[in-house]
């Protein structure tokens, strides 16, 4: 029904390929339902298909992380997003973590993930196009590259954000931005991109913007001196470890 819809790619929430790792997280498909699945996607006919996965889950070993990057990238997958385990307050997760019950794991053993997931997925022809996604070249994510390049977009669901003009939703409430929150944000956000933050491109579509390029580029050089950012300017590959500290400091 989707596909003579005029739907045109899937990506599905795996989030895991480790039995054990799926029961923690409380969902309830297994590995194999997962990649089941996956393969109906691609008897459907959808030529463009990917999955979501989790680092970072409380318990999970480097044993186990390997064995779910060896099991989605022998999917053939055209697409892959790896997000980090964020936990929100008030979550069963967060209850669990507070008793006890389950442990973050550190830092490092976070960042060991993500990289285990770069190599894993470079190996099997997937770019890293954006901090947290994978794609095989002219399989990239319209969306996120919406979202990173500054346009405008719209969210549906619940939780969902968007961005429309000055207007921003979120749950769907709506806020208003100035002019120069709304540039700063469309602006920096470009980082995130292997195509990295153009200062010129910054100057000609956000003119508001340009009495801040001076302090930017003494800044963005900063980085680049710590070997945070390469050219003029994209995240090196620790760069990308902490991105979001570097953006803090622009903004």
């Amino acid at each position: 029904m989707l596909k003579k819809g005029g739907v045109n790619r899937i990506s599905m929430g795996m989030q895991s390929l480790d039995d054990g790792v799926l029961k923690a997280m409380g969902r309830l498909h297994t590995a194999a339902e997962a990649e089941a699945a996956f393969r109906a996607v691609r008897a459907a006919g959808f030529t463009n298909a990917g999955i979501d996965l989790i680092a970072g889950w409380p318990g999970t070993t480097p044993e186990s992380w390997r064995t779910t990057l060896a099991r989605a990238t022998a999917l053939d997958l055209d697409h892959c997003s790896v997000y980090t385990l964020i936990h929100e307050p008030k979550t069963r997760l967060d209850l669990a973590l507070r008793r006890g019950e389950l442990e973050l794991p550190s830092d490092d053993a976070a960042l060991a993930q993500i990289d285990a997931a770069r190599a894993a997925l470079a190996e099997a022809g997937l770019v890293r196009y954006e901090i947290s996604n994978y794609a095989r070249p002219g399989f990239e994510c319209r969306h996120n590259l919406a979202v990173w390049r500054g346009e405008d977009y719209i969210g549906l669901g619940e939780g969902a954000h968007g961005r429309r003009g000055l207007v921003r939703t979120a749950s769907g409430v709506e806020t208003t931005v100035t002019p120069e929150e709304d540039a700063v944000e469309r602006a920096l956000f470009s980082l995130r991109t292997r195509e990295g933050l153009s200062l010129d491109r910054v100057a000609r579509l956000w003119p508001i913007l340009v009495p801040r390029l001076h302090a930017w580029r003494e800044k963005l050089e900063f980085f680049k001196r710590q070997g945070l950012l390469q050219d003029a300017y994209r995240l090196t590959p620790r760069g990308a470890e902490v991105c979001d500290s570097i953006l803090a400091d622009l903004v």
